[in-house]
């Protein structure tokens, strides 16, 4: 099997060869979790995880590979996937959708798979884009209504904003998410739904209205904490064994440790850890 054609069957290995168009000049740190997702990812364009949850610490590669990676792999084998896509806000969604765009309109892409699909040229905006085999992109921000549109695939990256929010505002995103947002799809049999999200500093985020209300198991949970600790309940085999150790290769504990002292102890349990409130709170 040839480069493309691993590209082309594994996501993780579409990942690893767009690195250069999705970061220029940045090293790709080849990282197990990464490569865990992505087999989990494919597994939900297989029918095996309809429902995906995904908390994850900032700044570890889960918008590139998941909100504009991903959809560009699928429409290598299946241009007519209709995504629907929201974000936080409408700004952040818009700049995460043209990111997407722009790797398949890349001449990496376009040489490899460019006799797959055409982007249509009366379609092609930031916030809807579409080919001319059925397939398009919808983006939004949390809170928006779309009427008359759904997708195949739902991705919802970041719904609430890491930096903060009233309880008031909370609970407005978990009303659009329950009421408006979750049944935008196009067949509630087939769709999958896909939530990634570093937690906020309140239990009641949209990750946290899912687990609460999670009582049949619906949903694969993937929660990964930037230093491990066997407490946290997750779906994800985490490869790591010892109290304390680091996600990622990248990081250092100098590093945290520096990161502890600016967030404090909530903001680093919350965007870091993975749970809103410290142990000891």
């Amino acid at each position: 099997m040839n480069k493309i054609e691993q590209a082309e069957s594994y996501l993780y290995e579409f990942f690893k060869q767009a690195w250069h168009i999705l970061e220029g000049g940045t090293e790709f740190v080849d990282e197990w979790y990464l490569e865990e997702i992505s087999k989990s990812l494919q597994d939900c364009l297989e029918g095996k995880i309809r429902n995906l949850l995904i908390n994850l610490p900032p700044r570890k590669g889960k918008t590139n590979l998941i909100s504009i990676a991903f959809p560009a792999w699928v429409w290598i084998n299946y241009p007519e996937k209709k995504f629907i896509c929201a974000s936080y806000s409408n700004s952040l969604a818009l700049k995460i959708a043209d990111k997407s765009r722009l790797l398949i309109e890349s001449k990496w892409y376009q040489e490899r798979w460019g006799d797959r699909f055409r982007l249509r040229k009366d379609q092609n905006s930031k916030s809807y884009f579409a080919n001319d085999r059925t397939g398009c992109r919808i983006s939004t921000s949390a809170g928006s209504f779309i009427t008359g549109s759904g997708g195949d695939i739902q991705i919802t990256d970041d719904p609430n904003d890491p930096s903060g929010e009233s309880e008031a505002k909370l609970e407005a995103v978990n009303v659009w998410w329950s009421q408006k947002w979750f049944n935008r799809v196009n067949d509630a049999r087939t769709a999958i739904r896909i939530v990634v999200q570093q937690r906020s500093q309140s239990e009641n985020d949209v990750s946290g209205n899912i687990i609460r209300n999670d009582i049949d198991n619906e949903w694969v949970k993937y929660i990964l904490p930037m230093e491990y600790e066997s407490v946290i309940k997750s779906n994800f085999k985490d490869i790591r064994t010892e109290e304390g150790q680091l996600l990622s290769a990248r990081d250092t504990p100098e590093v945290i440790k520096q990161i502890k002292r600016e967030m404090g102890s909530y903001g680093y349990a919350a965007q870091y850890q993975q749970r809103p409130a410290p142990i000891e709170g």
